[in-house]
C-alpha cells in the first residue's frame, strides 16, 4: 500500500492528538515540532511533525515521517485517517522498535 496524500494540517492534528507523553518527550523549539521517542530510557526515534498548513504533505515527506518512527505506509494512513487510536499508535511504535 502506498502513502495517501493528506494536507500538512491533517497530519499535524492527527499525530499531535495521538502523541503519548510517556513515549514522546516534550517538543524541541523549532519551526516544526520535533519529538524524541523514548522507551525504557532508550531513544527509539526522532520525529518531526509538519506545521498545520493547507499544503499537501507529499509522499516523500510521509515516507520519511513513517520511517523515523518505524511504521508502515498502511499504519501511517490509518493514523492520519483517524482509524488508529492513541493507545494503538503507542503499541505499534513500541512493538515495531522492539522487534
Amino acid at each position: 500500500m502506498s502513502f495517501k496524500e493528506f494536507t500538512e494540517s491533517e497530519v499535524n492534528k492527527s499525530f499531535l492528538k495521538k502523541i503519548d507523553k510517556d513515549i514522546f518527550g516534550p517538543p524541541r523549539n523549532n519551526s516544526h515540532p520535533i519529538y524524541k521517542l523514548e522507551y525504557k530510557g532508550t531513544v527509539i526515534g526522532i520525529v518531526r511533525i509538519p506545521n498545520p498548513y493547507k499544503n499537501t504533505f507529499i509522499k516523500r515527506k510521509a515516507k520519511h515521517l513513517a520511517e523515523s518512527i518505524n511504521i508502515t505506509s498502511q499504519q501511517y494512513n490509518e493514523i492520519v485517517s483517524c482509524v488508529l487510536k492513541k493507545d494503538e499508535l503507542t503499541k505499534v511504535i513500541i512493538n515495531n522498535n522492539n522487534s
